[in-house]
């Protein structure tokens, strides 16, 4: 029990309290088994919780209440008995001991544990499945954090050291089977066989790509030889010289360029009643120029000339030079290829060179345009077709020299083309393996050695952890079978007590998201209608369903459901800090039972309160049960807020 309060400085308005220092008649004496002290509001009382809470087990905690502009150690002491009297002192930033039998009732309870201001969120939920456990569900649910802790920190050294081992060994494995791996006393041997088997596989994958050879392209000559001797050969003995001449002096006279002739055959056959369309003179076909025009407009003349004028136009835009060239490039690039393929594949082609036959051919050529010029300048003039008749044997023999050459192209590419459709070895299944080889043949290196076996020994350790998890969350989910079960039942009686249209459904557990740490979920009632703990469009919430009274009845129902489940309870120093302001005479009555009832089990209970009447009902409640207790209040003085007698 804690007997009393000696010093409390620095902290709060407890600037430089020393029980000592209170007058005699004043001073408290030692705590009772009931305890009440009554304080106005700002005075203090929640100053006292907050210290009681931090000697349940945070120093940290104590430093958040330091006085202001007091800069040193809180300083407090607290004397307590059992066995022998000790005291419990915090001092330097520390308390030398905790006492974690201490339970808390004040609105630092409510709102980490059940509620802040207007709704329930996850976190408290959190925390309510610490209070619904208790100390026994606690440590097991600590135990399965700890495991989990444990796991997390070995997951991440096994992903650190696989990542790095990875690295070393280019992802040849994943990092477990290659630590699982033994060194091979022949892995420099099989990876030599691996690298011939690679390159030859290499080898495969280059026919694959290699092109084929080019057939060469026929050549088009745009000429019919048969035709071209017969316009060569065709005289027309009907036209005279003579009138040639005077035909070509009289266009030449006329100064009409290569309008003359169209003009002069447009008049001429213009001649109407034999006279001249012109003058309307006779046309006397004694006449020595209508005799010309007569002969010169000859259809058979005109049609030799055309066909002449033809092939000479032909002729000079056929680039024979250009075509002959592109035969000798392909020839070239089949000679490369030959080169490439001859390794691969037996009897490789001859493919012979035109260039022989390419200068015969265009000089050949150029001698039969000068000849189809000189027919063009006299038509009317037969000529030997000898020039033409030898560009006719140089082309066909060089036609035939490169059909005989496309028959062996053709022959070797489907020989190519048989090679290729043959499947080869997979290159990349190759690369693969000798990867792997390569990696294992690091395996005895120490730094790799050192790397594997702690792998193996955080894996090992890691699988261990998790049948322990396992285990124990079995453990704890049977617990949580009975609790839960008894839990809803005390909670739902106790809210009888404070709001009998309050009720507790559906109480279990889990987890949200990704969340390690379970919550507790419950459906919360209001005659019978269940509303969402967060406010959500047209849905009834705690924020408009419940009163401030609903809200602490439901804080304080959790609280005493918590004391009752607890096998501890006889132990426990029971704090409260009157939070129910909120509550009408019926629930005061019914707390005031509730508190006298669990002071009796407890070890000890102290209530803060800053209402006076409910201290004096409280205290005679007390007295008419002929209970111990002690009745104080906080009064100011001397500079610092003390503890004295009411």
């Amino acid at each position: 029990m804690i007997k009393s309060i000696q010093k409390i400085k620095g902290v709060g308005r407890y600037k430089d309290y020393y029980s000592s220092k209170v007058p005699n008649e004043q001073q408290i004496g030692h705590f009772q088994k009931f305890n009440l002290i009554y304080g106005e509001n700002g005075s203090g009382k929640t100053t006292l919780a907050h210290i009681f809470r931090s000697l349940k087990g945070s120093d940290d905690l104590l430093l958040k209440k330091k006085s202001f502009d007091y800069l040193d150690s809180p300083e407090v002491e607290i004397k307590v008995s059992g066995l022998a009297e000790t005291e419990l002192i915090y001092s330097n930033f520390k308390w030398q001991k905790h006492n974690a039998n201490i339970e808390i009732f004040d609105t630092y309870f409510i709102n980490t544990h059940i509620y802040t201001g207007l709704e329930i969120q996850n976190d408290h939920k959190k925390k309510l499945f610490e209070i619904i456990l208790g100390d026994a569900g606690v440590i097991l649910k600590n135990q399965i954090q700890t495991i989990k802790e444990r796991i997390r920190n070995g997951n991440k050294i096994v992903r650190e050291n696989s990542k790095a081992l990875e690295a070393v060994i280019d992802n040849a494995y994943t990092a477990l089977e290659y630590a699982n791996l033994s060194a091979d006393s022949e892995i420099d041997a099989k990876i030599l066989w691996k690298e011939k088997e690679l390159d030859t596989a290499k080898n495969h994958e280059f026919i694959q790509a290699k092109a084929e050879l080019t057939l060469l392209p026929t050549i088009q000559i745009p000429l019919d030889f048969a035709t071209a001797k017969k316009v060569l050969a065709q005289s027309l003995d009907f036209i005279s010289k003579d009138y040639l001449e005077k035909m070509k002096s009289h266009k030449g006279h006329l100064k009409m360029g290569d309008k003359t002739e169209e003009w002069l055959q447009q008049g001429f056959t213009a001649q109407y009643d034999d006279k001249c369309p012109f003058c309307l003179q006779k046309m006397d076909d004694s006449m020595e120029i209508l005799q010309a025009y007569q002969q010169y407009f000859n259809a058979t003349y005109k049609q030799l000339l055309a066909d002449i004028k033809t092939i000479n136009t032909s002729l000079a835009n056929f680039n024979l030079e250009a075509i002959l060239l592109q035969i000798e490039n392909i020839l070239t690039v089949n000679w490369g290829l030959i080169d490439f393929w001859k390794k691969y594949l037996a009897k490789a082609p001859t493919l012979l060179s035109i260039a022989e036959e390419k200068a015969a051919l265009l000089a050949a050529f150029e001698q039969i345009k000068t000849l189809f010029q000189t027919k063009l300048s006299n038509p009317i003039q037969a000529l030997e077709s000898t020039e033409l008749e030898k560009f006719e044997t140089i082309f066909v023999d060089l036609s035939e020299k490169m059909a005989g050459m496309n028959v062996l192209i053709g022959n070797y590419n489907q020989s190519i083309e048989a090679m290729k459709a043959h499947n080869g070895t997979n290159t990349l299944l190759l690369e693969t393996e000798l990867q792997k080889l390569l990696a294992l043949k690091k395996r005895s290196e120490p730094s790799i050695e050192e790397q594997c076996n702690t792998l193996l020994k955080y894996t090992a350790a890691i699988e261990r952890l998790r049948l322990q998890n396992d285990s124990k969350k079995e453990e704890l989910n049977q617990f949580k079978g009975i609790v839960f079960n008894t839990y809803l039942s005390v909670i739902n009686r106790h809210l009888k007590n404070f709001a009998p249209y309050l009720s507790l459904r559906k109480l279990t557990s889990g987890y949200l998201g990704s969340s390690t740490e379970p919550v507790v979920k419950f459906a919360l009632c209001v005659n019978g209608k269940e509303v969402v703990h967060k406010e959500k469009a047209e849905r009834p919430s705690m924020k408009y369903s419940l009163s401030e009274g609903d809200k602490n009845a439901l804080a304080l129902a959790f609280f005493l459901s918590k004391l009752e489940s607890d096998e501890n309870l006889s132990d426990k120093i029971i704090i409260f800090d009157d939070t129910v302001s909120s509550f009408d005479h019926h629930r005061q009555a019914k707390l005031l039972d509730q508190l006298i009832a669990f002071g009796q089990k407890g070890k000890q209970l102290f209530f803060l309160t800053h209402d006076l009447p409910l201290n004096q009902a409280f205290e005679k409640r007390i007295k008419a049960a002929n209970l111990s207790m002690t009745s104080n209040q906080l009064a100011f003085f001397n500079g610092t807020m003390n503890l004295v007698k009411l």
